[in-house]
């Protein structure tokens, strides 16, 4: 290992708050994007359709971006000026929004920014583990406060627009962005004396009926959340729900999936990662049933968005632990980019499409009923993955 990667020590206590004030831009961005930009669009005058074709298009360039991005990674192992390259282009993309747009522009400009946006995570989730190490297990704690700026962005726009125009969205949504970038700029970059094996095919790897089987499980669930991260806001606005109780209902679902990686580090050492992974699947199945059968009621609205630490926080997690297991070091940039790209990237996008089809043809609440049955799908597959 050469100076360089020292300089990112998982015991660093600078290193750690600069890891930690990335993830806490990245997703305060998601913390504006995912609850109120559907109602932002719906507000322009956009279609059921036409919000869910937007999400999926960005969902989508995660199926791509982060595999070419991980074969550059790995080829060069310069993750952080990649990462410096895709934030810094994403607020370039996202700006054109600014200029306003119709459906076409909508279009093009999210997948332009996008394609940027999307190449950045699984690059930053190998780097934050690279740069601790044989403290990895010290990921969920630093992983918490991408949590936390997603909380803090929710909550506070919620409160927001009650007494300002959604139209600051965009702008607040783009300076979130730059400050992601100037966190960027502050990371060292971690390079390694061993040769490139970027050559090194990562096929056969796919030939394992347990890398398949966890693959197809995390396609799933994505698809299961589809209806969730595309119509959540639309679906509470519904039932008469305002926007800072929409803000307040995305909050705590993210505030759950904080109090989880606080405690994941000491439940995976006692029942361990296969335990856990089931645990989550099966409690999915009973968020997005309560969200199907009970909107009306605040009181099992507020208990299904507790869920989200299992639905999402603990199977990511349990995620990451499959994912060192299954691919070694030298495929760590695209062992992340192809749970990135298969997960969110194809299974999101997927998700966005049924779910913004079934919004425009059927009941709004069928949409988590159909959520309820991949997620049970997904379980036939976890049983095929051994225990870690």
């Amino acid at each position: 290992m050469t100076k360089s990667s020292s300089t990112c020590s998982g015991s660093s206590s600078a290193a750690t708050v600069l890891l930690s004030s990335f993830y806490f831009y990245y997703f305060a961005f998601l913390g504006c994007l995912l609850p109120f930009w559907p109602i932002y669009l719906k507000e322009l005058g956009f279609s059921g359709f036409e919000v869910g074709l937007a999400h999926a298009v960005f969902l989508g360039t995660k199926v791509l971006a982060p595999s070419v991005a991980g074969v550059i990674s790995d080829r060069t192992g310069f993750r952080i000026r990649l990462i410096r390259v895709g934030v810094v282009g994403a607020g370039v993309g996202f700006s054109l929004f600014l200029l306003g747009f119709e459906l076409f522009e909508l279009i093009m400009v999210t997948t332009f920014y996008s394609v940027f946006w999307n190449a950045i995570l699984s690059q930053f989730e190998a780097y934050t583990l690279e740069s601790l190490g044989e403290k990895a297990v010290k990921y969920s704690r630093i992983r918490m406060w991408g949590s936390i700026g997603f909380i803090v962005l929710a909550l506070g726009l919620g409160s927001l627009f009650e007494v300002v125009s959604l139209s600051w969205l965009p702008w607040i949504m783009l300076g979130v962005i730059l400050l992601a970038a100037l966190i960027s700029f502050y990371l060292p970059e971690i390079s390694t004396n061993e040769p490139s094996s970027a050559h090194v095919s990562v096929l056969p790897l796919l030939r394992k009926r347990e890398i398949l089987c966890f693959l197809a499980v995390c396609l799933l669930m994505q698809i299961s959340h589809g209806p969730y991260y595309s119509f959540y806001s639309l679906y509470m606005k519904e039932y008469g729900y305002s926007h800072s109780l929409v803000g307040s209902f995305w909050a705590i679902g993210v505030i759950s999936e904080v109090l989880l990686f606080l405690v994941f580090p000491s439940w995976v050492k006692k029942v361990g990662a296969y335990l856990l992974l089931q645990v989550s699947i099966l409690l999915s199945v009973v968020r997005w049933l309560l969200l199907g059968f009970f909107p009306e009621y605040i009181s099992l609205v507020v208990i299904a968005q507790t869920l989200h630490a299992f639905s999402f926080g603990c199977l990511h997690v349990v995620s990451m632990v499959y994912v060192q297991q299954f691919f070694a070091r030298e495929f760590s940039g695209r062992g992340q980019a192809l749970y990135s790209g298969v997960s969110f990237g194809l299974g999101g996008a997927l998700g966005a499409l049924l779910s913004g089809y079934l919004w425009s043809i059927t009941s709004h609440s069928v949409l988590f009923f159909v959520a309820a049955a991949f997620s049970c799908l997904s379980v036939l597959c976890a049983r095929r993955i051994k225990g870690v």
